[in-house]
This record gives structure tokens, C-alpha cells and sequence, in this order.
């Protein structure tokens, strides 16, 4: 039984061992993205493992986690510049605010001020230190040298773009495979791809594992249970994983006759530390592991927040995913600004920025209204063209959004008196079925 259901029974040490000889190893996109988030030196051993491996001609990178790797690399960039601003803020808050307090009222029956405002400088000073440390680290997008590393190492080992008949087989493949939970993908019907990223690079390693005739080793960040078996670990409500699905096992036999294994970044590191070469560094492989710990843990975008991960949602996503992008960033980067003034602004503005946030919340809202609209229409079967026609609704109807507070210096608000909007009479009238079926 175990040549016919492979993924039933797990590779002893010496099996793992010569699997890992003789694989081809791939990469995720989430682990390729992971040189942004390491230390210098985790990020360094990570690139010299996949160097050796390259030299092995062990190395092939799945062509959709280019695409992935490319489109979020100037996001994850940004996003570490952004921590930077934002902890130089909260140090220099701090230092401004005692400087304005012992101004305001110098004397205080429990507090030494002079003594406080002090401290609150000398922090300042130490975090600056720190801050222009970090500053000193950071990546240039346009001069990337850890792009143009990453670049010469897999060179033309990886795998070829679909054509546009190719594409349309495959999603077809996807939304049937989907409908019936086959792994993997279908844990991600929140993205803006509804989960079908996945499938892609899937259908890619098991035609090189057909193609090559070689083991595949995937090395992912994604813990989720469309890609790995997962048990409870040591602790409570935490589930740990312990090897790959068995669906994907025998699949990967069927169709290519060739074993399939999965690991985190980890896994690859200890591999390239015991059987390349690299240096022993225990350090390296608790980095690696803190950070797949938090890899999946950080939805921080409106589409994360009101969009679950249950596959109905996808088409929603789909509807939605165009009007998001053009339209969520300039409202949040309103909000930290109104937010910036209310805090640092002169006394006599503080009235004038809390009235547009106060309207701001209002429209956020409305925001998550017409969205849960939408997707309550999707639940009950209503036809796509209209969740399209409330889309377009909704672009019309929202669109200072674009310019953060509008022409006349506010954010935009609901006309009471106006003509009920469609989107609105779908949240009501569709609430409660709406729910029932999310249940």
C-alpha cells in the first residue's frame, strides 16, 4: 500500500536524507520575500543555500512566484521604510509632549516635570541612534542589491509563462478543484486571486516533477491546512505542522511518479547548514522560525478585515478587488493624516481635525456597509452583473475618496434625502438570509 498512498506513510531519516540529494528544491514566494524581512545574516545563508543548491543544478523557482515575488517585493520594502516613520514618531511624540506639558504647567504636586522631560529627551536621543541604525540598513528599491543577487542565483531556472489558453485550462481546473476543497488553494479564498495562486504553482511542480523525473522539495512560509497535515502541538489551541498533505503526496505520485516534500525555511537552512557546507549558526534558524511563526498572523488591509476566508467569497473578491486597490490606500492615508494633525496640530486646529475624522468614521462606515452588501448579494445568488452594477454604484457614489477629503476640504457624506441606494436595500433586505448562509 505504501507505493499506491505515499502520503500515508513518512520518509525515515536516511529516505529524507537521499530525497534531499537528489530533489529539484523550489521556492515560494513568501520565503523569496523573506530576504526583505531576515537579518543580515539569515537573509545572507538563505541566498548562499540557494547559491549551493544552484550549483547542484538542484535550484528551479515556479514562474508564479516570480509574478507573486515581483508585485509584493516594493510593498514589503515600503512597509519596513514605513515602521521606521512610525517608531521615530512615537519616540518624538513622547519628547514633545513633556516639553509642551512643563511649558503649559511647569509645576505639578506628584510629577518632577524637568526630571521627566529629561528622560523623555535622553530616550529620544537613544531610540535616534537605533532609528539611524535602521536607516542605514535600508533598501533602496530602484538600487536593490538583494534583487540583483537573487536574480543572478536562479538565473533562467525557473519555470516558463503560460500562455493565455493555458491560463483559462487552468483556472477551470482551479474553480473545480475548489468546489471541492482539493488542496491547495482553497484556504485562500480571501486573496484578491480567490486562492488560485496556489493551484498555479502547484500545476507547475507537478509538470517539472514530470518533466525532470525528480523528487520536489517546496520550500513555503504558508502554514495553512491546504498545504500541510497539522497536529496539535505541546501548546494549547496551537496546531503544528507536521508534513505535507496526503492529497499532495499522491498526487505528485500519480501524476509524475516522483516523491513530493514540504518545508518552512527552517527545514531548507538546516539542510543547506548539515549537508553544504554553511556555517552552523543556531541564531539563523530561530530568526527563520520567528518569522514563519508571523508570517500569516497580519492582515492589515480593509479587504482582510471585511472579506473571510470561506470560498464563497471569491467572486466578491473578485468584484471588489479592482475598487479596492484604487480606492483603500488614499482613504487610509487620510485618516493618518487627520489623525497626525489631531496630535500635533495647534491648539485652535484641534476642533477643525476632529470634526473631519469624526466624518471620515462615518464614511468607513458606510465603507463596510456597501461591501457587506455586495457580499451578502453574492451569497444569495444574485447574478455577478449585479454585484458589478454595485460596484460601479459604489466608485461613483465614494469617489472623493480618491482625493482624501474632497473638494471642499471634508470628507464626503450620505445625502439622507437622496434616492435609496441599491447597495443599501441589499443590506437590508438581505441581512439576515445573508447571515444564515455564512453560517
Amino acid at each position: 500500500m505504501d507505493r499506491e498512498f505515499p502520503g500515508s506513510y513518512p520518509l525515515s531519516d536516511e529516505e529524507l536524507d537521499s530525497l534531499w540529494q537528489e530533489a529539484m528544491i523550489t521556492f515560494d514566494a513568501n520565503v523569496l520575500l523573506n530576504i526583505y524581512h531576515y537579518g543580515a545574516e539569515t537573509r545572507d545563508q538563505l541566498l548562499d543555500g540557494m547559491q549551493e543548491v544552484a550549483g547542484r543544478d538542484q535550484l528551479w523557482i515556479p514562474y508564479q512566484a516570480l509574478v507573486e515575488f515581483h508585485h509584493k517585493r516594493m510593498k514589503v520594502i515600503r512597509d519596513q521604510d514605513t515602521l521606521i516613520h512610525e517608531i521615530s514618531e512615537v519616540f518624538g511624540r513622547a519628547d514633545r509632549f513633556m516639553a509642551g506639558l512643563k511649558e503649559k504647567d511647569p509645576h505639578h504636586p506628584y510629577f518632577d516635570l524637568e526630571a521627566l522631560e529629561t528622560v523623555a529627551r535622553k530616550t529620544k536621543q537613544e531610540a535616534g541612534k537605533l532609528i539611524n541604525q535602521a536607516k542605514s540598513r535600508r533598501i533602496d528599491p530602484l538600487r536593490d542589491p538583494l534583487l540583483t543577487r537573487l536574480t543572478e542565483i536562479v538565473g533562467t531556472r525557473f519555470g516558463t509563462q503560460p500562455t493565455t489558453d493555458q491560463l483559462t485550462e487552468r483556472n477551470a481546473e482551479w474553480l473545480s478543484r475548489a468546489s471541492q476543497q482539493v488542496p491547495p488553494g482553497f484556504a485562500d479564498a480571501d486573496k484578491p486571486d480567490g486562492g488560485i495562486g496556489d493551484y498555479l504553482i502547484w500545476h507547475e511542480l507537478l509538470e517539472e516533477g514530470k518533466v525532470t523525473r525528480r523528487p520536489v522539495v517546496f520550500v513555503t512560509d504558508d502554514s495553512k491546512d491546504d498545504w500541510w497535515e497539522r497536529h496539535d502541538s505541546d501548546k494549547i489551541g496551537i496546531k503544528k505542522e507536521i508534513a505535507p498533505r496526503s492529497e499532495l503526496v499522491n498526487e505528485m505520485h500519480q501524476f509524475a511518479g516522483v516523491r513530493f516534500h514540504l518545508t518552512k525555511p527552517d527545514g531548507f537552512l538546516k539542510f543547506a547548514q548539515e549537508k553544504l557546507g554553511l556555517p552552523e549558526n543556531e541564531e539563523v534558524i530561530e530568526e527563520a522560525q520567528e518569522v514563519s511563526r508571523h508570517a500569516d498572523k497580519h492582515p492589515t488591509s480593509f479587504r482582510e478585515r471585511y472579506l473571510d476566508s470561506n470560498s464563497s467569497r471569491r467572486l466578491a473578491n473578485a468584484v471588489l478587488h479592482d475598487w479596492l486597490e484604487t480606492y483603500e490606500k488614499p482613504y487610509l492615508d487620510t485618516v493618518a493624516a487627520v489623525r497626525r494633525s489631531v496630535e500635533e496640530s495647534e491648539q485652535n486646529r484641534l476642533a477643525i481635525a476632529s470634526l473631519i475624522t469624526d466624518s471620515l468614521n462615518e464614511q468607513a462606515g458606510n465603507y463596510a456597509q456597501v461591501v457587506a452588501a455586495i457580499r451578502s448579494q453574492l451569497l444569495i445568488g444574485t447574478a455577478p452583473q449585479a454585484a458589478i452594477q454595485l460596484s460601479e454604484d459604489l466608485r461613483t457614489r465614494y469617489s472623493t475618496l480618491g482625493s482624501g477629503l474632497g473638494e471642499e476640504g471634508s470628507s464626503p457624506r450620505r445625502n439622507d434625502d437622496a434616492d435609496p441606494d441599491p447597495a443599501d436595500e441589499a443590506t437590508d433586505s438581505t441581512k439576515d438570509e445573508g447571515n444564515n448562509k455564512e453560517e
